[in-house]
């Protein structure tokens, strides 16, 4: 059994609650949605971070017992071309749980018309 630790705080919800069928119909694996109250996302287990999309909006990680994890800040902000985002880690880094990984702005997401709502998924089975 693996033990993950929220990367944001605020409320969980579980992953078919979110507007979005890629992520509640489970096509990239199980996990949960968080709908964020701080804007800073910190690793959610020790490991390290194997992927940082291009537009800094999500990422993944993989922990040290080799379970892989995906991070996605937002939905559709990928169309925000990494604006709102300031990183902390670069790929290859390793993390502890608890690290910041990077700090969002929400304003800014919200503005453009992008729900908040930060799915977590286990990607590897």
């Amino acid at each position: 059994m693996i033990k993950l630790f929220s990367p944001v705080k605020g409320k969980c919800k579980a992953l078919e609650e979110v507007n979005d069928d890629v992520f509640s119909q489970k096509m990239m694996g199980d996990g949960v949605v968080i709908f964020p109250t701080e804007n800073i996302l910190a690793a959610p287990i020790d490991g390290e971070i194997t992927m940082i999309f291009p537009t800094k909006h999500a990422l993944g990680i993989k922990s040290n017992d080799g379970i892989e994890i995906l991070i996605h800040v937002g939905l559709d902000t990928v169309k925000l071309e990494g604006k709102p985002f300031n990183l902390f880690v670069t790929e290859g880094q390793k993390v502890k749980q608890g690290d910041k990984l990077m700090e969002i702005d929400f304003a800014m997401v919200e503005a453009a018309g992008c729900p908040i709502a930060t799915p977590l998924v286990i990607t590897s089975q």
